[in-house]
């Protein structure tokens, strides 16, 4: 199975991480996390509306695992809230992200420009506080392992930094289900060829 990510320069977040900014007395209270999928974007969501149930407005914006986009307003105009979110992954070029900022409105209006500025630096606030990790590009391999290279073979793997994720035994060989950096798959299938794909 082929890459779940392109790019040398393409990351995810390292964990949670929050910001607050405060606008003419409105609170923007971000929230960002790792969030692989839909269900990820949700219980990120969820969370936010559980710990401000008070606010009108919590905008997002989310980057699933294959690169795709996602953001929305929730009620605020068109292009203040969910975009300048969107921005802020983009900016880090985060893959597997989502970020929600709730408003507690503070009686003042913001006008479109401060409004966009505000949900912006919360969602960037928090994207760098959660901190970032180096996305990679993996492929799964399986490859046929003689027992007497066993112990060579899984000593390769753990220094081309991949894991070996199920085993099976044949007659004389080890069967190995392998996830490995792209970068590896080619050095290890030339090694043990027979059972490589």
């Amino acid at each position: 199975m082929a890459g779940e990510a392109t790019g040398a320069d393409t990351w995810t977040l390292a964990g949670p991480g929050t910001g607050v900014v405060l606008a003419r007395r409105s609170r923007f209270h971000a929230y960002a996390a790792p969030t692989p999928d839909r269900d990820g974007l949700e219980r990120l969501l969820r969370r936010v509306r559980a710990e401000y149930p008070n606010a009108r407005h919590i905008p997002f914006a989310w980057v699933d695992a294959a690169g795709t986009e996602r953001s929305a307003d929730q009620g605020e105009p068109p292009g203040t809230a969910g975009r300048p979110c969107l921005d802020a992954l983009r900016r880090h070029r985060l893959r597997a992200a989502g970020v929600a900022v709730a408003r507690l409105f503070g009686g003042v209006l913001l006008g479109a420009g401060n409004l966009g500025r505000a949900y912006g630096e919360a969602a960037a606030a928090a994207v760098s506080a959660a901190g970032r990790l180096r996305w990679e590009t993996l492929d799964r391999l399986r490859l046929a392992v003689p027992h007497a290279d066993l112990d060579r073979a899984e000593r390769a793997i753990a220094r081309a930094g991949g894991r070996v994720a199920a085993r099976a035994y044949e007659g004389d060989r080890a069967l190995l289900d392998v996830v490995v950096p792209a970068g590896a798959a080619p050095d290890l299938r030339e090694r043990w060829p027979e059972g490589a794909g």
